[in-house]
C-alpha cells in the first residue's frame, strides 16, 4: 500500500513540474513580445530568449513528458536563472 501511495505521490509531483515548465514557457513568451518586454530587452536578446524557450518547449513536448520531475525541474530552474 506504501508503495503504491509513493508511486501517487511521485507522479503527482512530475504532473506539477511539467506543469510549472509549461506555464513559465507561456508566460515568458507572452511577456517577451509584449510593451514591456520590448521595453526591456533588445530585440536580438529577446530572440535569443525565445529560442530556449522554444527548445525547452519542444523537449517536454517530445521527451519531457517520460521524464521524472527532477529533471523538469532542473530545466524550469535553468529557465528562470
Amino acid at each position: 500500500m506504501a508503495d503504491l501511495q509513493a508511486r501517487d505521490e511521485a507522479k503527482l509531483a512530475n504532473e506539477r513540474a511539467k506543469n510549472s515548465l509549461e506555464s513559465h514557457i507561456f508566460n515568458m513568451k507572452d511577456t517577451l513580445f509584449s510593451d514591456l518586454g520590448e521595453l526591456l530587452a533588445a530585440e536580438e536578446e529577446r530572440e535569443k530568449i525565445n529560442k530556449a524557450l522554444s527548445e525547452a518547449s519542444d523537449w517536454l513536448d517530445e521527451d519531457g513528458w517520460d521524464s521524472t520531475a527532477d529533471v523538469s525541474l532542473k530545466l524550469l530552474s535553468n529557465q528562470v536563472a
